[in-house]
C-alpha cells in the first residue's frame, strides 16, 4: 500500500484464486453471479468504510508452470461503480465498461502444467469528508487566525505574542492527530500540508519579532554629546521634631529616554503592511499547488 498521497490516495486491491490439480474456474455458464453479469456486488446499507469502490476488473486466465507457455485470458471485463448514484439500493453492482472472451484454442487445457486463475482487482479511493472536517478546515482556520496579529497595534506586545504562541501550539497539537498510521520513511500528502501550516503560523510569530526589533530600536548617537543633566538638591528635615534643622540630600537625575528612530518605525509599519498581503497570497498559492498536484498527479508513478 502506497501512502504518499494519503489521505488523497487511491488504492488497488487484487484477489487471486488459483485452481490446481485439473480444477478449472469457469465463469459461464456454470458460474452464476449474484447479480447477472456483475462480478462484485456491495451491500450498500452495511458498508462503513473510509474507502469507496470506483472500479472492479476481473480476469479469468489459463496459466502454466512452464515459463515458455504464455498466459491466455479467456474471460475478462471492467465495471465502474458510483455508489452515490444509488441512494436507496440494498445492493449495488456497478455498470459494465467492457467485457471480452477468448476460447484459448492454442492452450493445452488438459496438461498437468496448466491451471486457471480468477483475479479480481478493486480500485478504491479514500473518502475525504472526515479529513476535511477534522484536519484541513481546522488547520486553515488556525492559519487565518494567526494573520489577525498583523492588524493589532505594534505596541500591544502581550496581545500579539500570546496570539502567535497560541496558534503555534494549537497547530502542533493538530499535527499529532494523524500519528495513528504505519511507520513509514517518506512524506505523505497530509504531512506536507501540516508542515506548511506550521511554517505559516511560525512565520507570523517571527514577523512580529522583526517588527518589534525595529519598533524599539534606539536612535543612533550623534557626534555632539548631550550636556550633563544638573543634579537636583532637595532640602529635607532630619526628623519631624527638628523643624529648624535642614540637611541637603542629592537626588540623582532620571535617565533620559532613548529617542526612537522615525526611519525604523517606518520600516516596522511597512513590514506589517506587507505581511497583510504576502502571507495570505503565499498560503493561497500553496493551496492551489497542493490540491492541483495531488489531484492530477499519477499516484502509481
Amino acid at each position: 500500500m502506497n501512502l504518499r498521497f494519503y489521505p488523497l490516495d487511491k488504492q488497488e486491491c487484487t484477489f487471486e484464486i488459483h485452481g490446481y490439480d485439473s480444477m478449472r474456474f469457469l465463469l459461464e455458464p456454470e458460474f452464476q453471479w449474484v447479480v447477472p453479469g456483475v462480478p462484485v456486488v456491495t451491500d450498500a446499507n452495511s458498508i462503513h468504510s473510509q474507502f469507496e469502490v470506483t472500479q472492479v476488473d476481473f480476469k479469468a486466465k489459463y496459466n502454466s508452470f512452464l515459463s515458455s507457455v504464455a498466459q491466455c485470458p479467456y474471460h475478462q471485463g471492467s465495471y465502474a461503480y458510483n455508489t452515490e448514484a444509488c441512494t436507496k439500493c440494498e445492493n449495488y453492482g456497478g455498470k459494465k465498461n467492457s467485457e471480452s472472451k477468448d476460447e484459448c484454442v492454442d492452450t493445452n487445457k488438459q496438461s498437468p502444467n496448466t491451471y486457471t486463475t480468477l483475479a479480481i482487482t478493486m480500485y478504491m479511493k479514500r473518502r475525504l469528508s472526515y479529513y476535511m472536517m477534522e484536519i484541513y478546515v481546522p488547520s486553515i482556520t488556525i492559519v487565518c487566525l494567526s494573520w489577525v496579529a498583523f492588524w493589532i497595534n505594534r505596541a500591544a506586545v502581550p496581545a500579539r505574542v500570546a496570539l502567535g504562541i497560541t496558534t503555534v501550539l494549537t497547530m502542533i497539537t493538530q499535527s499529532t492527530r494523524v500519528v495513528d498510521m504505519p511507520q513509514i520513511s517518506y512524506v505523505r500528502a497530509i504531512d506536507a500540508w501540516l508542515l506548511a501550516c506550521q511554517c505559516m503560523v511560525f512565520g507570523a510569530l517571527l514577523e512580529y519579532a522583526i517588527v518589534n526589533y525595529y519598533d524599539r530600536k534606539p536612535k543612533a548617537k550623534t557626534a555632539a554629546a548631550a550636556p550633563p543633566q544638573p543634579v537636583k538638591v532637595v532640602r529635607l528635615p532630619n526628623s519631624p521634631s527638628e523643624k529648624g534643622s535642614m540637611n541637603g540630600h542629592m537626588v540623582p537625575p532620571e535617565p533620559p529616554k532613548k529617542p526612537r528612530n522615525p526611519d525604523d518605525e517606518g520600516i516596522a509599519a511597512t513590514i506589517d503592511k506587507g505581511a497583510r498581503i504576502l502571507f495570505p497570497l503565499s498560503y493561497l498559492g500553496f493551496n492551489i499547488f497542493y490540491w492541483v498536484y495531488y489531484s492530477v498527479a499519477d499516484q502509481h508513478h
